[in-house]
C-alpha cells in the first residue's frame, strides 16, 4: 500500500476514536399469521419476508432420486459452527439486519446420528435452550441459504432430515391450523413459497433417535405464490431456500429440528461453473473461504498471493464438489489475497472474485464474529457478521485504495449485514463495535478487488475460459495498492 494510503488509515483511526455517532432507534413489525381460504396454504405477513405454503404430503410430493446422480451445491451438518457463509438467520418481526427476538441456531441437543442440529428458537437476543424450553408463541423464525445458481440445471432438489413435535393439525379443508414448519424457495429473497408441515413425527421426548424423517424438496415443482400454481426454478440465476417456523398464541411443543441439509443439482451448463459468490471470513488463526458450487468443474485451484512480495501459493483442490476451504497457514505477510479458478481437467473455466484478509489487525475484547465479505461478481461489497453484546452501534470503516478519503458508515445496534458501493475501486474494510463513544472491538481488515472475476452473467455459457489464469488475476491484485504497511484502522 502506498504511503498516502497508510496516512489515510492513520487519519481513519483517529476519526473512529473521536467522533460521536447517533444510533437510530430500532422499530418492530407487527406479527400477523393468516390462513388462505380454500387453498390449503398459509402465508405470513407484516415482516420483510413473506411465505406461502401448502400442506406437505410425502407420498404425493416427495420425489426421491439417487443422490449419486446429483452434484452438491452445499451441505450443512451444523457440526462446525453456524451460520456459515451464505446463510442468514433472523426473526421476521424485526427489521432487516436485527438480531432481536428468536431465530434459528445450531444446538447440541437433538442431532441426527451426530451432536448438533438446527432449532428455530436458539439464536438471536432472546434465544432459548431446547433442553429446557419449548419454542415460543407467535414465532416467525427464519433461516435462509443463498443465493445459488440453477442456470443450466436439469434437476435440483433440497434434502434434509426433519424431527418435529408441533402444536398443529390439518383440518378437513386441507388447511394447517396452529404451528407449522415451512420449507420454501424464492428468486428474490423476499417472497417465498413451498410446503408446510405440522404435528409429531414421534411422541418420544427428545433427545431421542426416534422420529427423524427424510424430506426431499424438488425445486422444479415448487408450489406457487398464486394458489394452485407451481414454479420451476431450474434455469434461475439466483435462488434462495428457507426454513420458517410459524407459531400461534396457544401452548407450544418441542419444535422442529433440522439436520443434514443438502442442496444439489444435475446438469450445470450454462450456470454450473462453481466459484461464484466467493466469501472471506478472518478469525484468529484461520481464513475461511466459501463459494457457490457447480457441476462444470472437476477440481479447483485456489491461489493465494501474500503481500508485499507477491509470493504466490496454489492450493490444488482435487474435487469439483468443494465449496469451502480453510487456510490455516501462519501469516507471514501484511495481506493475503485469494482467487479461485474452477478447472475441468486441465482447462481453466474462469476466475472468481479476489478477496483479501489482513491477519492480526483485530483489536478489543468484543470483536464482531464471523465478519464476512463478498463481491458476488459485482462492484458492490456485501458484509455479514454476528452481533456483539453491549454494542450500541457499529461503524463500517471504508478505505478506498485509490487515495480518496475514507468513509465511515454508522449502523444501528441490531445490524448484522450491510453493503457498500466500491465504484470498481479496490477497497478495504473493518467493522468497529462501539458502546456509546467507546470502541469495544474491531475486526480484522478485509479487502475486495472488483473486476477480477470472469464468472459473471456474461460468462454463464459454460464455455471454457482458456485465457483465465491465476497470473492475470494476481496482476490485478498487485496493482490494487495493497503492498506494504499495516492497513487496518486500529485504535
Amino acid at each position: 500500500m502506498s504511503t498516502r494510503a497508510l496516512g489515510i488509515l492513520a487519519i481513519a483511526a483517529l476519526l473512529i476514536s473521536s467522533v460521536t455517532f447517533a444510533v437510530p432507534a430500532a422499530s418492530t413489525y407487527a406479527a400477523n399469521l393468516e390462513q388462505q381460504s380454500g387453498t390449503g396454504g398459509t402465508s405470513a405477513g407484516g415482516g420483510h419476508h413473506t411465505i406461502t405454503a401448502v400442506p406437505y404430503n410425502p407420498s404425493a410430493q416427495q420425489r426421491t432420486r439417487a443422490a449419486a446422480t446429483f452434484t452438491p451445491i452445499t451441505t450443512e451438518t451444523f457440526e462446525n459452527g453456524w451460520p456459515t457463509a451464505n446463510w442468514q438467520t433472523f426473526d421476521n418481526h424485526f427489521p432487516v439486519g436485527s438480531t432481536a427476538g428468536y431465530c434459528w441456531d445450531d444446538v447440541a441437543f437433538q442431532g441426527f446420528q451426530s451432536t448438533h442440529s438446527a432449532w428455530p428458537a436458539a439464536g438471536c437476543s432472546q434465544g432459548l435452550n431446547p433442553a429446557v424450553s419449548t419454542y415460543p408463541n407467535q414465532a416467525d423464525s427464519w433461516m435462509v441459504y443463498g443465493p445459488f445458481s440453477l442456470a443450466g440445471a436439469t434437476a435440483a432438489q433440497v434434502r434434509f432430515k426433519l424431527w418435529q413435535q408441533l402444536a398443529g393439525f390439518v383440518n378437513s379443508n386441507g388447511q394447517i391450523q396452529g404451528d407449522q414448519l415451512i420449507w420454501a424457495a424464492s428468486t428474490d429473497n423476499v417472497n417465498f413459497s413451498g410446503f408446510a408441515s405440522t404435528g409429531d413425527t414421534t411422541f418420544d421426548v427428545p433427545p431421542t433417535v426416534n422420529g427423524w424423517t427424510d424430506v426431499t424438496f424438488d425445486l422444479s415443482t415448487v408450489p406457487g405464490i398464486t394458489p394452485g400454481t407451481t414454479m420451476n426454478l431450474l434455469g434461475q440465476p439466483q435462488v434462495w431456500v428457507a426454513w420458517n417456523l410459524l407459531s400461534d398464541s396457544v401452548p407450544t411443543e418441542r419444535g422442529p429440528f433440522v439436520d443434514n441439509i443438502v442442496i444439489e443439482q444435475q446438469g450445470g451448463s450454462p450456470g454450473g461453473i462453481g466459484g461464484r459468490g466467493l466469501a472471506i471470513t478472518r478469525s484468529p488463526g484461520v481464513t475461511d473461504l466459501s463459494w457457490t458450487g457447480g457441476t462444470a468443474q472437476t477440481a479447483y485451484q485456489l491461489g493465494k498471493v501474500s503481500l508485499p512480495g507477491n509470493q504466490l501459493k496454489v492450493f490444488n483442490l482435487s474435487l469439483g464438489s468443494y465449496t469451502s476451504f480453510s487456510d490455516t497457514d501462519l501469516p507471514v505477510s501484511i495481506a493475503d489475497c485469494y482467487a479461485l479458478v474452477p478447472m475441468n481437467g486441465t482447462t481453466r473455466l474462469g476466475i472468481s472474485d479476489s478477496l483479501c484478509a489482513l491477519p492480526n489487525t483485530r483489536s478489543g475484547a468484543n470483536v464482531p464474529g464471523q465478519f464476512t465479505m463478498r463481491l458476488n461478481q459485482t462492484n458492490t461489497a456485501s458484509f455479514t457478521w454476528n452481533g456483539v453484546t453491549g454494542a450500541t452501534s457499529y461503524i463500517l470503516a471504508v478505505v478506498p485504495l485509490n487515495g480518496s478519503a475514507p468513509r465511515f458508515t454508522t449502523l444501528g445496534p441490531g445490524t448484522v449485514s450491510t453493503t457498500d458501493l466500491t465504484g470498481g475501486i479496490a477497497t478495504c474494510y473493518a467493522l468497529v463495535a462501539r458502546s456509546g463513544n467507546t470502541t469495544i472491538g474491531q475486526t480484522d481488515t478485509l479487502c475486495g478487488i472488483p473486476g477480477v472475476s470472469t464468472l459473471g452473467t456474461a460468462q454463464e455459457s459454460g464455455t471454457a475460459r482458456g485465457a483465465a489464469n491465476l497470473d492475470s488475476a494476481f496482476q490485478r491484485i498487485s496493482g490494487a495498492g495493497i503492498t506494504r504497511g499495516a492497513v487496518a484502522p486500529t485504535k
